[in-house]
């Protein structure tokens, strides 16, 4: 009777211990973010105007300023936080306007800047930092406005370093696109001096190298030639550990690198020289491409020429800063579908 038990006993056991597995399966599934490849996502992203902010001067408008040459100048730059808000750059007014994600102002404040076109960044520790490449200075402010430093670089690099700025854990990184190099600023105090980083030796010498960005260490220099199509080359401590080509399309595209998100995955804007289109690719960590992000709202409302940023941020939403007659619009691209469960 006993050796009628043991089939039993055993199918019991084999149970208990496939429950106990399935639970920790199960724990783990629900305690870790679940990442979801555009594979199983609709490819299409809904866009919707959340900002349409008036020209003018009051702390709810945005300055616009056009020069006796024709030129416009406007806010040119934002980025945005984890609880959704939008810092931007009014370099016009001399301010900085953040807005809520359902569109209310809701801090703006001034700062010391006289460059027609800045800079923003808010980093991992939301301070918020903005270069003026014109008066060669760097300035950080504390979430709630309060100014903690006023870098000054150089004055040797003058006209080297674009109004491209990209801060995390209190490092600071200006880009220098003449000589294909990033420099590094530590605000250790008052007064910092950019150092190269990195060797371009590894960039092949026949096709020019421009930087487009940085974040999480890594840098994106695109390649172009007028008789090949466009690639993107991924430096980390000045060498190339990856590279993305873009086969399918012609040389004259240009490639911009946009931002990561918080998976991981990297943004790039393509856009075409000729006929006035642009679009966001979206590639995994191994560069395998995921999606394809066109802009289809631009036709008959949009120029390529009203966009002044572009922004990804950490759940890979987009955002776009756009200039209308009217005044300043920012667009926000969403996917169709819920990144994690």
């Amino acid at each position: 009777m006993f050796s009628d038990t043991k089939p039993l006993l055993f199918f019991l056991h084999c149970l208990t211990r496939t429950l106990i597995l399935f639970a920790i399966i199960m724990i783990v599934l629900y305690s870790t973010p679940c990442r979801v490849y555009a594979e199983d996502l609709p490819e299409t992203y809904s866009c919707t105007l959340i900002l349409d902010i008036p020209w003018g001067t009051a702390p709810n408008q945005m300055g616009i300023r056009n020069s006796p040459d024709g030129a416009r100048f406007g806010p040119n730059s934002f980025d945005t936080d984890g609880h959704g808000r939008m810092y931007i750059l009014d370099t016009v007014n001399s301010a900085v306007k953040v807005y809520s994600r359902d569109g209310r102002l809701f801090q703006h404040f001034p700062v010391d800047i006289k460059a027609e076109m800045g800079f923003l960044d808010v980093d991992n520790h939301g301070d918020i930092w903005i270069s003026d490449p014109e008066n060669r200075i760097v300035l950080q402010f504390s979430p709630d406005s309060i100014m903690k430093k006023r870098i000054i670089y150089n004055s040797g690099w003058y006209n080297l370093i674009e109004p491209y700025i990209h801060v995390h854990d209190n490092t600071v990184q200006l880009a220098i696109s003449r000589i294909d190099s990033v420099g590094i600023i530590t605000p250790s105090g008052e007064m910092g001096e950019p150092v190269i980083q990195g060797k371009r030796a590894a960039i092949p010498k026949h096709r020019q190298p421009m930087f487009t960005g940085m974040v999480s260490g890594n840098q994106y220099y695109s390649r172009t030639d007028p008789e090949k199509p466009p690639e993107m080359d991924i430096l980390k401590a000045g060498r190339v550990i990856g590279t993305i080509k873009f086969n399918d399309i012609d040389a004259l595209h240009s490639v911009t690198f946009l931002g990561e998100d918080s998976y991981g995955n990297i943004y790039i804007r393509l856009t075409s020289l000729m006929r006035n289109i642009t679009h966001i690719r979206k590639y995994d960590r191994t560069l395998r491409q995921l999606a394809t992000i066109y802009f289809l709202p631009f036709e008959g409302r949009y120029k390529l020429d009203d966009v002044a940023d572009i922004r990804i941020n950490e759940a890979g939403d987009i955002y776009c800063l756009c200039w209308k007659e009217t005044g300043m619009h920012m667009l926000k691209w969403s996917p169709g579908a819920l990144r994690t469960q």
